[in-house]
């Protein structure tokens, strides 16, 4: 890499960092990135440590349950990100009515989801409790990851 390149971008952000809103700015994307780097090493070494714990074949089916539970968790988000973000910069004395219109929305399609993996669950897996039991913890965890991405997008739009 040319070094030129890399001091000419530090006196680009040494200059505009000068500015009020250009540090909040600077200073919410450096949150927002710390956080997707936090969770990308947490989610590598409990992978890592789960996978040697369980061995292949439950982790095989773990692996199976996140997948079913995946597929399901499209509906839960209702594709709502970018509408809502808009929203909530276009229109940020509604902030309050945007977010919990999202989140019940969200919180009701993820229900309707968990109820209809539940319903695949039974008429597939009867026989397979430790599959069941397992599809059936991974499905839960979609109830508080729906309320913790609602969240996450009125600080995305903050940015």
């Amino acid at each position: 890499m040319n070094s030129s390149w890399f001091s000419g971008l530090r006196r680009f952000l040494e200059h505009r960092s000068k500015d009020l809103e250009t540090q909040k700015i600077l200073t919410n994307m450096g949150w927002l990135l710390a956080d997707r780097v936090l969770r990308v090493l947490v989610s590598l070494l409990l992978g890592a440590w789960i996978a040697r714990y369980l061995g292949p074949e439950q982790f095989g089916k773990l692996n199976y349950a996140i997948a079913l539970v995946s597929l399901f968790s499209v509906f839960a988000t209702l594709g709502l990100e970018e509408i809502v973000i808009r929203d909530l910069v276009a229109y940020p004395q509604e902030k309050d009515k945007i977010v919990n219109t999202c989140l019940f929305l969200r919180l009701t399609s993820t229900l309707i989801s968990v109820g209809v993996i539940f319903l695949v669950l039974s008429l597939t897996y009867s026989g397979d409790t430790f599959l069941q039991k397992i599809i059936f913890l991974v499905a839960l965890i979609l109830i508080p990851q729906t309320t913790i991405d609602t969240i996450d997008l009125w600080f995305k739009s903050q940015v």
